[in-house]
């Protein structure tokens, strides 16, 4: 998304032209925010991806000034037409750090045209154009009786670049490695990748060659004729699309791809909703992150409108981690293909607007409860 916990992300077709923030939240270890390289250091493992181009609005939460909230990220949008743009990720961040609720908040503006003075090169109005964006925020978080504590600014996040303050007589200093910070440890250990940028992201996502996808879909359409139609009312059958998309998750644990027939069949299991509800529950169970690579491939090679469930169970399960930018733009994937898909509206929404992951991982109970009435026991955590 362009603000992370939500923007609306932007869209794979068009990752330049964002509209709503992406947001992750809480990191998996601490981070000191008394030192500003740590921090900065930390954005790439906080995030999923190394930021460029960004404004990152760090929150903070209880009562101890270290503890880190959520992490919300837009794209920098700088000159006229990027007023009205950063006005409303103002708007939206502020929003979540209200609701969070937040004490405090720390802009992070990461930006190859930042010269060492805070002044572009080839544009001198650079400088005063990030001050309007900090004076606005400043202006929004006062109102809702929110501290600004600082504001740093980088040309990037690498090691030994150069970070300064913006706050009157502040400090600078140069970053540690990224990619030794605690955070990153954490999240690698966890088993989440660190991306080199979000175009990285969004990539994780790019869809199969027409021709492989055209042969799914083939693929789909006979199955289809030999099975369909199913009575929304007939627990059997969708029992039986339950156990053979269960199967496929299994067969993902154990480390198979899945191959033309075996999306096909998850692409049509996927097209009931009382089976993809019931899917829900894989994003909290031991399953979950065979799951999510299930949900991953079949994102990649199913064609459209199939795509969008699929792509929509990934936003879920990713939503449920705290990985908003994944969230965001496995959302994108699944409107881009499905504008219609009324689940991936009400995730998208859900995320925009801060909802936090353990609300949203309420629908897990909910699957669970459509697996159990389909007749299927999905594995818990622990079973």
């Amino acid at each position: 998304m362009t603000t992370s916990e939500s923007r609306r992300p932007e869209s794979p077709d068009s990752p330049e032209t964002p509209d709503s923030p992406e947001a992750t939240d809480h990191p998996a270890a601490p981070v000191r925010v008394d030192d500003p390289g740590d921090l900065l250091a930390a954005l790439p493992a906080m995030l999923g991806f190394r930021p460029t181009r960004s404004v990152i609005a760090i929150s903070l939460c209880g009562h101890g000034p270290s503890r880190i909230g959520t992490v919300m990220r837009h794209d920098l949008e700088l000159g006229v037409t990027g007023r009205a743009v950063m006005a409303d990720a103002t708007e939206r961040f502020v929003s979540v750090a209200q609701r969070e609720p937040a004490v405090g908040m720390i802009l992070v503006f990461v930006d190859d045209r930042f010269g060492a003075d805070l002044c572009g090169p080839a544009d001198p109005r650079i400088r005063s154009e990030v001050l309007a964006v900090v004076e606005r925020f400043d202006e929004e978080l006062v109102r809702r009786g929110i501290v600004l504590a600082d504001v740093f600014v980088a040309a990037e996040v690498a090691f030994d670049a150069p970070w300064s303050s913006l706050a009157p007589g502040g400090a600078g200093g140069r970053q540690p490695d990224p990619r030794s910070s605690s955070v990153a440890a954490a999240q690698v250990l966890g088993g989440r990748a660190i991306l080199a940028s979000r175009e990285e992201l969004v990539g994780v996502l790019t869809p199969a060659a027409a021709a492989d996808r055209a042969r799914v879909g083939a693929a789909i359409d006979d199955l289809r004729a030999r099975t369909e139609p199913i009575d929304a009312e007939d627990l059997p059958a969708h029992r039986d699309l339950l156990e053979a998309l269960l199967d496929r998750v299994r067969a993902c644990a154990r480390g198979t791809v899945p191959d033309r027939d075996a999306a096909a069949v998850a692409a049509s299991a996927l097209a009931h909703a009382p089976v993809r509800d019931a899917a829900l529950a894989f994003a909290v169970g031991d399953l979950a992150a065979a799951a999510e690579r299930l949900w991953v491939s079949l994102t990649r090679t199913l064609p459209d409108p199939d795509r969008a469930g699929a792509a929509t169970l990934l936003a879920y399960s990713a939503y449920v981690r705290g990985d908003g930018p994944l969230a965001g733009v496995a959302l994108d994937a699944a409107l881009a293909a499905d504008p219609g898909h009324v689940l991936a509206r009400l995730l998208d929404t859900a995320l925009r607007s801060g909802l936090r992951p353990e609300r949203v991982r309420e629908l897990a109970d909910v699957g669970y409860e459509c697996a159990g009435r389909i007749g299927v026991r999905l594995p818990r955590s622990g079973d």
